[in-house]
């Protein structure tokens, strides 16, 4: 049968009447158990009084310290308030007024310092106070030195040099202040330290009444008051939440009523008491020492009104009790009479009937479970209602399914005491889980009840809510959090000296002593909007890397918490942020790190906001009023910091300034002098010292004019004074005399200082001395305008003195001569003894040439071995005789260490104005008469003749059509056959350049190849000739005919193309351009390219013949030939000249020649050919002698690439 069914259904047999002897028995039973009711009352007050009484005393004792933390605080600003205001320069200049005696002065700024104060908090009134306790300033209400603060500093406050905080006072007017008094070390007027005191007057009713008044949670005696120590007596400062402010009379120590306040400031930590109240009752107090005064602060609350819970307690116990013991007296006379199942069901069902009557008592949940079974088999309507859920849904659940996770450990351990009878009760603080998934707090007190033998049967459990008072507890928990934090604040804000120091410990701070989960600091850009975060702490933080935060209505992630705050210049907070619409750009990040709350307070820096303190919570609705009022309190306190900082900053960077100035002055390397508006000196720098031999004393007072160096200085005095007057500077270079007579060149430069008031208030003059940038200028101009190796005229200076010279002798329609002059073969002095015996050499012909010349002549050197000469007023006759006397001095041998030398030089004449009207025409000119003296055999001179002009003409004219003949495809090759004397095929080509230009027409190679290699131009056009001819040697290969293969193309190479270095890879980049073998390229060589370098060239021809190129020697026999370099060279073929094979036939001195070189190749392993074949009797004589090819005029001209073509398949020798 089931238990839980209503008692009518139950059917209950009647027992027969119970004998007298068991009657007695149940009656002494029943009497028995109705005195367990009021010791059941007794016991729960028993036990859970010790448990409330400690409760309320860490209640008492959270509040007492969370209030004391704060008042500390504040008390610690008003100090650090006193501090700043005593180091301030206005406190500094305010005491030099009254120790110069100006009272009036001083009052005023007094006052000011005072409007100051002001601003950064309340206060009544600011004195200031002599040694001897007379007022000597005042600002402010009060207008007196209270008695009470008077004895404070008579008590040795001064010679401690502390500050102290004077008790409560009450005025004439009933206001009731406190003294905040600092003492400070002054100068008296006999010199002495002498203590004075700076007094900051606070009004009790702004400063301290409002942290006393409120209380955590509803109390009807709960009060905080602050007591201190007179005496006898005791200060009393108090207001309750009921009563209006007033000041409570002093009390004596020995009275009853005292002895609370006797315990309190006899104790010198915190405490908590059980005592007699100031009202004559009975509380529990707790009580804590602020720090740094002698003051205690109370929290108390009267004892009948904290054990009115217990006392109920003790009520309802006692009635479950009466209760309980009704249903088992009724349960053991029922079981006496009931022996079977049918008795003990009917029990069961009236003990059912009776307890749901007790269960649905409406101010405690209870609930029934069998020992066999988690689920409950009863539960009352009161904890269905705590637990939301209807009856049926509660019977349907087990204890595990609304017990809260982290709490299921614990509930199982008790159930489990009980379970084996180690305990009949147990009493827990625990948590439950609602249907709508909030979190009940509870206190649950289970009890086993047992059977008749002694086991347990089933549990019963009493919950009450208790969520109310924990929620109070969390929320004392979380005041002194943010407490604690504000107060690391503050302390951080003493020690910090700049922003990036802050800013740090305010976010740790926060999440470690506030509570928060995360918090951090941005900094606004104000151009942007953006807010850059500069500081972070806590979990989370990383996002802040990953995403962005702006102040700008216009952006989606302007409208959150921060650029709400920002923007409206105020506190925002967010109680459930992650429902907030705004917050949607970084839901993500709080979901992921459990933000439920967040809170946004801007920062100032000046008055402006430039940023905001940022913190996310991870409870909802974290922020209540008085949360708020103390985080924006630290925020405050952060901006006055920032505030602060730059006014520091500003100020330290002020003195550096001051301190550069005063460096720069003293170390300056220019002479600084300071001087009056009417220029006395005042004082000079030490730089002043070294330039002039001045010291600093010897000068001031003196005029400025002390070191001018004549009458001419002075005389310029009062033209600089006007300059100065009227452009507020003077600069220029002056003479000035030294104190030991020296004059020496400055370059000084004067200013005027004006002050606020527009008025010149000191000039500044700057000076150093000149005298080795003079020198220096002086030796730079030497260096622009001589030569620096033999001191003459350089060629700026030569074009100059012949420009002189020609407008002389122009007006006075005179002649002029230019001389060219280059010495002969002098390279070969510096190339064989050393650039030292060349410049020696150097020095002493241009000695010879001005011991030779007249004065109003001049000779300069242009460079190298070049020297010029200026002859004005003279013509060919004087000319010739001062060129015949130059050629005798310089042709004298030259004695330079133990060499002697002889030169001698060339020169070339220009007389104006027949060759020329100015300098460029008659240089170039002589230039030309010079190099056709060096092509007379040197050492000699020559005139300029219309026939070199017009030479000189064609050679500049070709080259600048050289420079674009390439261009405009003006060059073309034509090719020469070479035959095989033994074979009777052609075996190789020549390729012959050609230049036809529209104007000039055909111009020989003899006459433009020169050019080109002066001009460098050969470089671009021995490129082009390789490049072609190697490009047309491919198509004929190309073409498939035989004849063509194997075929050699030749190609001759000048000597400044061969040296000029990268010739072997250009001809191997060609080569391969076109893909063919190095063998089938000979470079034909002329004997001059080893006369230069004969190391470089063998080298080079070494390198060549390594990649497979073939080498032959052009025009043999005709240049410098040496057989030691012959037999080195790596080349394969001689090419006799054709000036040898002309006359071959006829002349046997050429037969001699052509035939040694025949001879001389056989035996070096070489091949011969001969060029310039003419006749048929020329090719007969060279194939008797065995040379091994030919080619010439005889066998076919030069001819185009087509023309070639048809030549070579058409070919054959002598028919």
């Amino acid at each position: 049968m089931d238990s839980r069914q209503p008692l009518s259904t139950i059917d209950v047999a009647e027992r027969p009447a119970p004998r007298s002897a068991g009657a007695f028995a149940r009656l002494s039973i029943m009497l028995l158990l109705v005195c367990l009711v009021p010791l059941a009352a007794y016991l729960a007050v028993r036990v859970h009084g010790p448990q409330l009484e400690q409760k309320t005393f860490d209640h008492l004792a959270s509040i007492a310290t969370l209030k004391a933390a704060h008042l500390e605080s504040l008390l610690r600003e008003r100090q650090r308030r006193g501090r700043a205001l005593a180091s301030s320069p206005a406190f500094a200049d305010l005491l030099q007024s009254l120790r110069q005696g100006d009272g009036e002065r001083a009052a005023q700024a007094f006052d000011a310092l005072f409007a100051a104060a002001q601003e950064e908090g309340r206060y009544d009134s600011l004195q200031l106070v002599g040694v001897k306790g007379d007022l000597l300033l005042s600002s402010g209400r009060r207008r007196s030195i209270a008695p009470e603060t008077l004895s404070a500093l008579s008590g040795g406050l001064a010679d401690s040099g502390e500050r102290a905080f004077s008790r409560l006072i009450v005025d004439t007017g009933g206001v009731r202040y406190v003294d905040v008094v600092t003492a400070l070390p002054l100068m008296d007027e006999a010199g002495r330290d002498a203590p004075r005191f700076l007094i900051l007057s606070v009004a009790a009713d702004d400063f301290l009444l409002p942290l006393l008044r409120g209380w955590p949670t509803a109390s009807r005696s709960g009060e905080t008051f602050l007591i201190r120590r007179d005496g006898a007596n005791v200060d009393y400062l108090s207001e309750t939440v009921r009563a209006s402010v007033s000041l409570v009379p002093r009390r004596s120590l020995s009275s009853d009523e005292a002895a609370v306040a006797a315990l309190a400031l006899e104790a010198s930590r915190p405490g908590t008491a059980r005592a007699m109240g100031h009202r004559g009752e009975s509380v529990y107090a707790a009580f804590r020492p602020i720090t740094g005064t002698d003051w205690v602060l109370v929290a108390q609350q009267a004892c009948d009104e904290a054990r009115a819970p217990l006392r109920n307690l003790g009520y309802s116990v006692g009635a479950v009790t009466l209760l309980a013991v009704l249903v088992v007296g009724a349960v053991i006379g029922r079981l006496r009479r009931l022996r079977d199942q049918t008795r003990q069901l009917v029990s069961v069902a009236r003990s059912d009937a009776m307890l749901r009557r007790f269960y649905d008592m409406p101010f405690v949940g209870i609930s029934m479970r069998p020992l066999s079974s988690d689920s409950w088999s009863m539960v009352n309507d009161y904890l269905c209602q705590l637990f939301g859920y209807t009856r049926d849904e509660m019977l349907n659940l087990r204890w595990q399914d609304v017990c809260h996770p982290d709490d299921i450990a614990v509930t199982a351990d008790a159930f489990g005491q009980l379970e084996r009878g180690e305990s009949d009760s147990e009493l827990i603080d625990k948590r439950f889980v609602r249907k709508d998934g909030s979190v009940l707090y509870a206190e649950v007190a289970i009890r086993s009840v047992r059977d008749a033998d002694g086991k347990p049967e089933f549990f019963f459990a009493a919950v009450r809510d208790v969520s109310a008072q924990k929620a109070a507890e969390a929320r004392i928990r979380r005041l002194t959090s943010i407490y604690s934090a504000l107060s690391e604040t503050n302390q951080a804000i003493v020690r910090c000296t700049s922003e990036d120091e802050l800013f740090p410990q305010i976010c740790r701070f926060a999440v470690d002593y506030g509570g928060m989960q995360m918090a951090w600091v941005g900094v606004l850009d104000p151009v942007s909007k953006w807010v850059r975060p500069v500081a972070s702490y806590g979990a989370g933080a990383d996002f802040l890397a990953l995403s962005q935060v702006s102040a700008d209505p216009h952006t989606p992630h302007g409208h959150g918490v921060t650029g709400i705050a920002i923007r409206n210049e105020a506190p925002c907070w967010m109680q459930d942020y992650l429902n907030e619409a705004s917050a949607m750009p970084w839901r993500e990040f709080a979901e992921a790190h459990h933000w439920r709350s967040a809170a946004a307070l801007p920062l100032y820096r000046g008055g402006t906001v430039v940023g905001a303190l940022v913190l996310f919570s991870i409870e909802v609705a974290a922020f209540d009023e008085q949360i708020r009022a103390l985080l924006t309190e630290m925020a405050q306190d952060v901006s006055f910091a920032m505030t602060q900082f730059v006014k520091e900053q500003a100020r330290a960077k002020a003195e550096a300034e001051l301190r550069l100035a005063a460096q720069v002055f003293e170390q300056s390397a220019e002479a600084v002098v300071i001087s009056d508006p009417d220029h006395t000196i005042l004082k000079v720098n030490r730089a002043f010292t070294e330039i002039t031999g001045y010291e600093d004393d010897e000068v001031r007072g003196l005029s400025s004019l002390v070191l001018a160096a004549s009458p001419e200085d002075v005389e310029r005095y009062p033209v600089m004074l006007e300059e100065i007057r009227r452009m507020g500077a003077w600069q220029g270079e002056m003479f000035a005399r030294r104190k030991n007579g020296e004059v020496f060149p400055q370059l000084l430069s004067i200013s005027r200082v004006l002050d606020a008031d527009g008025q010149v208030s000191h000039n500044v003059a700057m000076f150093r001395d000149i005298s080795e940038q003079r020198q220096s200028q002086q030796h730079i101009q030497r260096l622009a305008h001589f030569d620096a190796l033999t001191g003459l005229p350089n060629r700026r200076l030569l074009e100059d003195r012949v420009s002189q010279v020609l407008n002389r002798v122009s007006r006075n329609s005179e002649r002029m001569s230019l001389v060219f002059i280059d010495l002969d073969r002098f390279k070969n002095v510096n190339d064989s003894l050393g650039h030292r015996v060349g410049d020696e050499l150097l020095i002493q012909v241009a000695g010879r040439l001005r011991e030779t010349l007249r004065e109003d002549d001049t000779v300069a050197r242009l460079g190298g071995d070049e020297f010029i000469l200026v002859l004005p007023d003279t013509g060919v006759k004087g000319s010739s005789r001062v060129a015949e006397k130059v050629m005798a001095a310089l042709s004298q041998p030259y004695r330079i260490d133990q060499h002697e030398l002889i030169v001698t030089p060339s020169m070339g004449i220009a007389i104006y104005p027949d060759d020329g009207a100015n300098y460029e025409v008659l240089s170039r000119c002589a230039d030309a008469a010079m190099y056709r003296a060096k092509d007379a055999g040197r050492n000699t001179f020559r005139f300029f003749t219309r026939e070199m002009q017009e030479h000189s003409d064609r050679v500049l004219s070709l080259e600048n059509a050289l420079r674009r003949a390439l261009e405009l495809g003006q060059l073309q090759l034509h090719y020469q056959p070479q035959i095989s004397l033994e074979t009777n095929r052609v075996v190789g080509v020549e390729a012959l350049l050609r230049w036809t230009h529209p104007e000039f027409g055909a111009i020989s190679p003899s006459e433009f190849i020169p050019i080109a290699e002066d001009s460098g131009l050969i470089l671009a056009v021995g490129e082009w000739v390789l490049r072609t001819a190697i490009r047309q040697l491919k198509e004929w290969q190309s073409s498939g005919a035989d004849f063509f293969n194997p075929l050699v193309m030749a190609v001759n190479i000048s000597a400044v193309q061969f040296l000029r270095g990268g010739l072997p890879d250009l001809i191997t980049q060609i080569l391969a351009e076109y893909g063919l073998p190095h063998d089938c390229l000979e470079l034909e060589l002329t004997e001059g390219v080893a006369l230069g370098n004969p190391n470089e060239a063998i080298q080079l021809m070494e390198d060549l013949h390594a990649r497979g190129v073939r080498l032959s020697i052009d025009d043999f026999g005709t240049g410098y030939s040496s057989l030691s370099y012959l037999k080195r060279f790596k080349a394969y073929k001689l090419k006799i000249d054709q000036s040898f094979v002309r006359d071959i036939s006829s002349d046997p001195d050429d037969k001699a020649i052509v035939e040694a070189i025949i001879s001389m190749a056989r035996s070096l392993g070489m091949r011969t050919i001969a060029e310039g074949v003419e006749t048929a009797e020329q090719m007969a004589y060279l194939y008797d002698r065995d040379c091994d090819e030919a080619q010439g005029y005889f066998i076919a001209q030069p001819m185009p690439a087509d023309a070639f073509e048809d030549f070579v398949r058409n070919f054959r020798l002598l028919g």
